[in-house]
């Protein structure tokens, strides 16, 4: 656990509370084998094994990678109430992402009868919309890559309403932006090749 979360620093806390987990863990299943499960005044041993599972999982909680498996599956099971809301029944939710103003969700459409091509436009996004009780301009859909698949993006919050961080200074962007690239150093943009006349 430790040198996993080592090889993929996304958190700097992350190899210690990995650490911490693992070494009580271990030292909680030595002291268990050595002097028994329940050892200790009020089974002292017992009390200290169930904080230990209770450090154990909030480390595991704490993983980026499970919190988005988690969310994953939060949003299947939302979508197969949101599907006959938006219109969409038998459809599946393929993809989900959460993004800075809203989410993203690819859906597969086969289930519903209908081709993706029928199903994108003014009147889905209205309803989508209508359901979210949002300005239709807060949601767009589009044809996905592949036939029966369907996209659709929906902000919740409006950036000129609220105060949020510019990706540039955001500590956790969702997606990767360039170094700043200033003009501070004199650059040579072109070059007069004509012999100069004195």
């Amino acid at each position: 656990m430790y040198t996993r979360s080592m090889n993929r620093p996304v958190d700097p806390g992350e190899p210690v509370r990995a650490a911490a987990a693992t070494v009580a863990a271990g030292s909680w299943m030595t002291a268990a084998a050595e002097w028994g499960v329940i050892a200790g005044p009020y089974g002292l041993m017992g009390w200290l094994g169930a904080a230990v599972y209770g450090l154990t999982y909030w480390a595991y909680r704490q993983d980026p990678k499970i919190l988005e498996a988690l969310a994953q599956e939060q949003a299947r099971a939302d979508w197969h109430h949101k599907a006959g809301l938006y219109g969409l029944g038998g459809s599946h939710l393929l993809e989900w992402r959460e993004t800075r103003l809203g989410e993203q969700m690819v859906i597969n459409t086969r289930g519903t009868g209908r081709l993706a091509s029928e199903l994108v436009g003014g009147r889905l996004e209205e309803l989508i919309a209508e359901e979210e009780m949002l300005p239709k301009t807060r949601v767009k859909t589009r044809v996905g890559s592949i036939a029966g698949r369907l996209s659709i993006s929906i902000r919740y919050k409006n950036p000129w309403a609220e105060a949020l961080p510019h990706p540039l200074l955001d500590p956790t962007p969702e997606i990767p932006l360039p170094d700043v690239a200033d003009g501070r150093e004199p650059r040579i943009i072109g070059m007069d090749r004509r012999p100069v006349r004195r």
